[in-house]
């Protein structure tokens, strides 16, 4: 008899190349972790903002449309100059498997916590945010590919904004995939 596949079977599982580090804390105040769900939530919107791929809309002036696209060029070369800068502060990036309850990570990232142990993980999303995404975490399992950690328990709405951010980065990531095999 057959009862469908495991959850981690069911899991789904975005590789990312990110900068994480571990800081020892207190996981458990209340109001520091009330503050941090919102800080992560400003951090959450602005990764999906940089993720956009929208362009403002053409108008039926053509030289007003290509007055935009050279604005939006200079803000294109603005936004690398300072994501340039703002990776030289960072971690170094780290292959990462992200999905619904946290991630599993290279057993090399420093300050990593053994199985059992809980500290706060710095998380960049996006190279052109200055802020990480800060959230204490278990290590609960080690597997061959990494240590496996969950969030300490997440409010409801950071929750769904998480699970809003693996599922977009899981749909560029099949959609990265299909593209390069139809060439």
């Amino acid at each position: 008899m057959s009862h469908g596949p495991s959850s981690a079977e069911q899991r789904l599982l975005v590789a990312e190349a990110l900068p994480c580090e571990w800081e020892p804390g207190d996981q458990t105040a209340s109001e520091a972790l009330s503050v941090q769900a919102e800080s992560n939530l400003r951090v959450l919107q602005a990764a999906e903002l940089f993720d956009e791929r929208s362009r403002p809309a053409a108008s039926d002036n053509a030289a007003e449309n290509a007055e935009l696209a050279r604005i939006h060029a200079k803000l294109d070369v603005l936004m690398l100059l300072v994501c340039q800068a703002l990776s030289r502060q960072r971690p170094a990036a780290s292959p990462l498997l992200l999905m619904h309850d946290g991630f599993v990570a290279p057993q090399r990232v420093a300050g990593l916590p053994e199985v059992g142990q809980r500290a706060w993980c710095r998380l960049w999303l996006h190279s052109g945010l200055p802020l990480p995404w800060r959230w204490p975490m278990a290590c609960v399992a080690d597997r061959p590919d990494g240590a496996e950690l969950h969030f300490l328990e997440l409010p409801d709405a950071l929750q769904a904004a998480w699970d809003r951010h693996v599922f977009r980065r899981h749909r560029r990531e099949l959609a990265l995939r299909h593209r390069s095999s139809e060439s």
